[in-house]
């Protein structure tokens, strides 16, 4: 292969003409399957969270039930999506996606919803709402993260950003169940509180630590990286 033919590869290789298999984005780099990794257990965890509040609110009406389902159906197929990188516009409608349902769930625990047996009433904060919100927080912060690595050159500021928002995910979360913040509605968890709040900070840890191994080892990885990574995942999984 001469010279000239070395270098039209690399430029189609560059542009995105030559990449990966068809339906896999080119510019999922190295950082791109452990970011939508999180992002996928996130997504799964919060869809399972919503889809075991159908019968709970049934009571309240069908337009509730179907909400969670509709929610948490769509959340659960976007766990299954996030596995493989499709076009940015697919990232983004997770990232819109996960800040809207949070947007609700803000509305109906400050001013109360315009609808349902209590408009305007605010409901509750429990453990199983904050638990989904905060899923839903951290699929926002990484696929923002991904969608960064796609458009721009990566940042080590917002790759520290990133971790300290997650961080303060945990925090906030320590903060309001030391406070009694959380109801203590049945519906929160079928464990014991403290197993929820464990496995919350658990996960929080876990993925502020992948963020972090992802931010100092972007090039080289040493041996050790692949496995640790892949441990820190599994703790995610099974916190979530």
């Amino acid at each position: 292969m001469d010279d000239s033919s070395v270098t039209i590869r690399d430029r189609l290789i560059g542009s995105g003409a030559v990449w990966r298999p068809i339906g896999r984005n080119a510019d999922d780099n190295l950082r791109g399957p452990w970011l939508r990794g999180i992002a996928s257990v996130m997504a799964l965890a919060a869809g399972v969270m919503h889809l075991a509040q159908i019968g709970p609110h049934l009571e309240e009406g069908w337009t509730f039930a179907a909400f969670f389902l509709v929610v948490g159906v769509v959340q659960v197929v976007a766990a299954a999506l996030l596995l493989r990188a499709w076009p940015a516009a697919w990232f983004w409608f997770g990232l819109a996606g996960s800040a809207a349902v949070i947007g609700i769930w803000v509305l109906s625990r400050t001013l109360g919803l315009p609808f349902g047996p209590e408009p305007g009433e605010a409901e509750a904060l429990g453990a199983a709402d904050a638990a989904a919100s905060l899923t839903e927080a951290i699929t926002v912060v990484v696929l923002a993260l991904w969608l960064k690595d796609r458009s721009a050159a990566r940042g080590r500021v917002r790759d520290v950003v990133a971790v300290l928002v997650v961080a303060s995910l945990g925090v906030a979360w320590a903060a309001g169940r030391t406070t009694g913040l959380f109801d203590p509605d049945p519906r929160a968890t079928i464990g014991l509180p403290q197993l929820a709040d464990r496995a919350a900070l658990a996960l929080v840890a876990g993925v502020a630590a992948m963020l972090g191994l992802l931010a100092a080892f972007s090039a080289s990885r040493p041996g050790w990286w692949p496995p640790l990574m892949r441990g820190l995942l599994a703790v995610v999984f099974v916190a979530s």
